[in-house]
C-alpha cells in the first residue's frame, strides 16, 4: 500500500472492530469498539500524508498510529523473541535465486538475502518468495531466524515489518486463516487481530506472513484444495503483500508450479513469484556448526576431514543440517571443553570400517530416543524407559522391512499406532506405558510426519535398518519363506549389502 487514504483508514478500522458497524465516519472524528474499548480519532494531513490525533494524544502518522495502537506490533515483536529463542548453533547457507524477470543467481547467504528484501519496503505486486529444499536442509530453521531479526529490528527502530512464522508441520488440512489465527493465539499468545486485520497489514508492509512446511496440509487427494486455498489467499492481498512459503522441491515442481486451481484463481491479480533453492551443506558450514560449539577452527576442520574419511562427502550426516546438528550434538554432549575434542579426533581417525561412523550416530540417536524421551508419564514406572534401545532398534527394523516388501517408503499414522500396541502387548506393557508409546512413535527421530504417512528421515536410514534387518536373519541362520521374500525382493543398493557385510 504506497499511500494511506481516508478510505484506506477506516476500511482498515473495520477490519480490527469488534463489528463492522461499530465504525463511525461523520467526515470530522471517526469513532469505533475496538476489543471493547471505544476510540475516537481525528484525520488530518500533512505534506500529504494521512495523519492521526486520537482523544488527549499527540499527530502521528496514521500508519504508526495502526501499528502500535490498534495491531500493537510492538507487543507482537516481543511475543515473536519469547517464542523463537535465538539459536547460537544455526548456520546459515547459499541458496540458488530463481526469478522469472532475472537470471538465476547463487546467493551466498540465503537468509541475509531473504531479510534485505524483506525489509525493503513495500511492493507493488503480491509476491510469493519459496523457500525450496528437501527433507531436514534447515527450512524451518531459516524462517525462524527470519523471524528472530525482523523483531530484533523492529525492537530497536520502532519500523519495519514483522516476520509471522506459521507452522504448518504435520497438520490436518485447514483453512489459512484459521492456521495464521491459532498460530498467533496458541503459540504467540497474541489475540488482538482478527485475521482480516493480518491481510491489511500484510498489504500495508507491515507484516510479512511465513508459511512453514506447507506441503504439511496436503493429505490424499487434497491438493487442489490447497492450491486452492493459496490462491484465495492472495486475492485477499489484492496485489500487494508478500507471503514466503517453505516446501520440498518435489511439492513446488508437482503442486504450485504446474496446477492449474492457483493461475486461475490469481489470474487478474499482479502475483510475482520466484524462489530460493537451498545448497546442500559442505566444508564450510559444517565446520562453522562445529565452531559454534567452541571448536577451534584448525580442529573443526581435522573433525570434517575425519568424518568425510570415514563416510562420503555427500553423505547426508554431513550435508544435510538437521542429521548434522544431531550428530555435533551427540558428540559434544560428551566434550566439557575444547581440549577434549582431540579423544573425538582420535576415535574418528581410528582405523576403522567406514560403516561404524553410521553405526554409532544411529546407536546414539536412539539411545537418546529411548532413555531420554520415551518414558512413561505416569503410575509406579513414572521416568523409566517404556522400550529398551534394542527394542527400538527391532521395531525400526521391522518398519524398514515392511515397507521393502510393500515396495513404499512410508507407513500409515494408524497401521503404525496398532503396530507398537501389538508390540507392547507381547512384550507385557501395562495399559499406561502403551498408551504413551502409541503417542511417541509420531514423534520418534528416526521418523518424518508426510501427511498421513510416515517415512524413515533419510534415506539412508532406511537403507541402514534394512541392511540390519537382513544381517539379523542370516546371523541368527533363519530360514523359510520370510527371509527368501526378503532377499528375493528387489535387487539390495550397494549401501544395504556393506551394511549386511558390516554387521555379518
Amino acid at each position: 500500500m504506497a499511500t494511506l487514504t481516508r478510505k484506506d483508514f477506516v476500511r482498515i478500522l473495520r477490519r480490527f472492530a469488534d463489528s463492522p458497524d461499530d465504525v463511525l465516519d461523520d467526515r470530522a472524528d471517526i469513532t469505533c469498539v475496538i476489543n471493547g474499548q471505544e476510540l475516537s480519532v481525528r484525520l488530518s494531513e500533512r505534506d500529504d500524508v494521512l495523519m492521526c490525533q486520537e482523544d488527549g494524544g499527540s499527530v502521528q502518522r496514521a500508519r504508526t498510529w495502526i501499528e502500535k495502537r490498534l495491531a500493537r506490533l510492538d507487543l507482537l515483536a516481543q511475543k515473536i523473541l519469547d517464542a523463537v529463542k535465538f539459536d547460537k548453533h544455526f548456520v546459515d547457507v547459499g541458496a540458488m535465486h530463481e526469478s522469472p524477470s532475472d537470471e538465476s543467481q547463487r546467493e551466498e547467504s540465503v537468509t541475509e538475502s531473504l531479510f534485505n528484501r524483506l525489509m525493503s519496503g513495500s511492493c507493488y505486486s503480491s509476491e510469493i518468495i519459496y523457500i525450496l529444499s528437501e527433507a531436514g536442509d534447515g527450512k524451518s530453521e531459516i524462517m525462524n531466524r527470519l523471524a528472530y531479526r525482523m523483531a530484533c529490528q523492529y525492537k530497536e527502530t520502532g519500523s519495519g515489518p514483522l516476520f509471522l512464522p506459521v507452522s504448518l508441520d504435520g497438520r490436518p488440512f485447514l483453512r489459512i486463516d484459521d492456521l495464521v489465527i491459532g498460530m498467533l493465539a496458541n503459540q504467540f499468545r497474541f489475540r488482538y487481530c482478527y485475521f482480516e486485520a493480518i491481510i491489511e497489514l500484510v498489504k500495508m508492509g507491515s507484516l510479512v506472513l511465513g508459511l512453514d512446511g506447507f506441503e504439511e496440509m496436503v493429505v490424499e487427494g487434497k491438493e487442489e484444495r490447497v492450491i486452492s486455498s493459496l490462491g484465495e489467499l492472495l486475492k485477499e492481498f489484492e496485489s500487494v503483500g508478500r507471503v514466503v512459503i517453505s516446501a520440498r522441491r518435489a511439492f513446488y515442481e508437482y503442486a504450485l508450479k504446474n496446477q492449474l486451481p492457483l493461475l486461475e484463481s490469481i489470474q487478474d491479480m499482479r502475483v510475482d513469484c520466484d524462489a530460493y533453492r537451498l545448497a546442500q551443506w559442505a566444508q564450510a558450514e559444517f565446520v562453522e556448526l562445529l565452531k559454534t560449539y567452541s571448536v577451534l577452527n584448525s580442529k573443526a576442520s581435522e573433525i570434517y576431514e575425519a568424518l568425510q574419511q570415514r563416510l562420503k562427502p555427500d553423505h547426508p550426516i554431513l550435508v544435510r543440517p538437521v542429521l548434522a546438528r544431531h550428530l555435533v550434538d551427540m558428540l559434544s554432549a560428551e566434550v566439557k571443553d575444547d581440549g577434549k575434542w582431540e579423544s573425538v579426533l582420535r576415535e574418528l581417525n581410528a582405523d576403522r570400517n567406514p560403516q561404524t561412523v553410521m553405526s554409532e550416530f544411529v546407536d546414539l540417536l536412539v539411545r537418546r530416543e529411548a532413555n531420554s524421551k520415551w518414558l512413561v508419564t505416569s503410575g509406579p514406572t513414572q521416568g523409566r524407559p517404556i522400550l529398551a534401545v534394542a527394542e527400538h532398534m527391532a521395531i525400526l527394523r521391522a518398519i524398514t522391512e515392511d515397507m521393502w516388501l510393500s515396495s513404499v517408503e512410508f507407513v500409515k499414522q494408524d497401521y503404525l499406532q496398532d503396530w507398537i500396541e501389538l508390540i507392547c502387548s507381547d512384550l507385557r506393557k501395562n495399559p499406561s506405558e502403551t498408551h504413551d508409546a502409541r503417542e511417541k512413535i509420531l514423534h520418534h527421530a528416526m521418523l518424518l510426519r508426510d501427511g498421513d504417512k510416515y517415512v524413515f528421515c533419510h534415506e539412508a536410514f532406511r537403507k541402514f535398518f534394512l541392511g540390519q534387518d537382513i544381517a539379523d536373519y542370516i546371523v541368527k541362520q533363519v530360514g523359510g519363506y520370510r527371509i527368501e521374500r526378503v532377499l528375493s525382493q528387489d535387487v539390495l543398493d550397494f549401501s544395504v549389502v556393506e551394511g549386511i557385510a558390516y554387521v555379518v
